[in-house]
């Protein structure tokens, strides 16, 4: 009887290498791109601090009182979120073909 399981096993196993080194392919793309959009995040955050040392005082303190330093951290933070989830969604459609269409 056991002899007719190691025909299923080596196929299982062949069947689901391929799936997790997908999955772990997929999972290495979602990060990449995380950390690769996050430098470019930091980049563009140094930029626009260093742009605000040039203005006055009383500038920086009506942006602060605006709100627009939040503003401006919650767009990028959802341009971050946005283009981490593009990353993951076609690495997904990769190992699933039909997935999110």
């Amino acid at each position: 009887m056991p002899a007719i399981f190691v025909p299923i096993a080596v196929f299982l196993a062949f069947i689901l290498s391929g799936v997790i080194a997908r999955v772990l392919a997929t999972l290495g793309l979602g990060i990449a791109t995380y950390y690769g959009v996050q430098a470019l995040v930091d980049e563009l955050r140094g930029a626009v601090a260093s742009a605000f040392g040039d203005v006055g005082a009383d500038a920086v303190a009506i942006v602060a009182l605006l709100g627009i330093d939040e503003a401006m951290t919650i767009i990028l933070s959802a341009y971050v979120a946005v283009l981490t989830l593009n990353g993951i969604r076609n690495g997904v459609r990769k190992i699933i073909p039909f997935a999110g269409d």
